[in-house]
């Protein structure tokens, strides 16, 4: 019994190696939401990724966030670094445009050089244009910001992304 196991498991390993398209990626991104008073988030993105296969990735993602707060009348910001994972799925391939979604959870896993410590929760949805091997990407989401101190609390945004991506 233990043998047809084997066999079957030998039989399957190379069926999903070549299925895999084994590409890396980078992406470079700013993004941020401008429109709320009280709270105004903005992150420089860079993730650096693997093409699983055509459709679906995994990447790392490194955050440079601060965040404006204006409560009670009175301005303050938070500067935090960020790390992150996120999972996506293109689910529409033409020659110049990708289409597709994304999921992602971050945090600063608490650091000390970070001011406001936080986990995050995001999904969005994204377009990348062009034919070349850089792609601009254009994107829009949501965002839960899980809040691990008293001196802020937990807020929800919509954001927009914009920057660039390479894939090797």
């Amino acid at each position: 019994m233990k043998i047809r196991y084997i066999i079957l498991l030998l039989l399957i390993i190379p069926t999903v190696a070549f299925s895999q398209k084994g590409t890396f990626r980078t992406l470079m991104q700013v993004q941020g939401l401008g429109l709320a008073k009280e709270f105004k988030p903005y992150e420089l993105c860079c993730d650096l990724g693997y093409n699983i296969t055509d459709n679906l990735y995994a990447d790392l993602r490194y955050e440079n966030a601060i965040a404006l707060f204006k409560e009670n009348g009175i301005k303050s910001y938070a500067q935090s670094h960020i790390v992150g994972l996120n999972l996506g799925y293109v689910v529409y391939h033409s020659e110049n445009c990708n289409i597709g979604a994304q999921i992602g959870y971050g945090s600063n896993m608490k650091r000390k050089n970070s001011d406001w410590k936080y986990d995050y929760y995001e999904a969005m949805a994204f377009t990348d244009l062009g034919i070349c091997k850089i792609k601009p990407r254009f994107g829009l989401g949501v965002r839960h910001y899980n809040s691990r101190t008293n001196l802020y609390k937990d807020r929800t945004i919509v954001f927009a992304s914009i920057g660039f991506g390479i894939n090797w």
